[in-house]
């Protein structure tokens, strides 16, 4: 009905490596954007221990909340991993910031593959997924921006993460 079985499976696997991309490159994005908020202590946390699981992701143990205080790590101590931990960060994003393209030349190939396997429905169906995703990543992403902008601008109180008005 939809083609060959060799076909289908082609277009499982495609559909199924852009799924996998798009979870990976979403999870990095957001755990350096967290721990890139975190480092600069725009986020506030709780002394409790907690588990991976509970912060949602990998990354330095030592912004793990209550992690400085179980090592018993000094205020020097905890500026100067804090300080590194935000540099490094900062790499992560220029990384990033140059990865991104290639990325997105990747994903809008593989959306081409996967529409010659779909029927018209289902591809009305994707475009309306894809805006949904891309609206929630637009405003990730000015949200990122404001942080770092309000973080760069000294040491003020946590920007605000609701949308701007216009």
């Amino acid at each position: 009905m939809f083609g060959s079985s060799a076909g289908q499976g082609r277009a499982r696997l495609v559909a199924t490596m852009m799924l996998a991309v798009t979870f990976a490159v979403g999870a990095l994005a957001g755990a350096a954007g967290e721990r890139l908020l975190a480092a600069k202590g725009k986020v506030e946390v709780d002394n409790q221990p907690s588990s991976r699981n509970q912060r949602g992701g990998r990354g330095s143990i030592l912004l793990e909340p209550g992690v400085f205080d179980v090592l018993s790590a000094t205020p020097e101590q905890r500026a100067e991993i804090t300080g590194m931990i935000a540099r490094r960060d900062s790499l992560v994003v220029q990384i990033w910031d140059e990865v991104e393209p290639r990325l997105e030349d990747v994903f809008h190939r593989s959306r081409r593959e996967l529409r010659l396997v779909l029927d018209a429905n289902q591809e009305l169906k994707l475009d309306s997924l894809l805006g949904d995703r891309r609206a929630r990543w637009r405003q990730n992403r000015e949200v990122r921006q404001r942080c770092e902008q309000a973080a760069a601008s000294g040491p003020n109180p946590a920007p605000s993460l609701a949308k701007p008005e216009n």
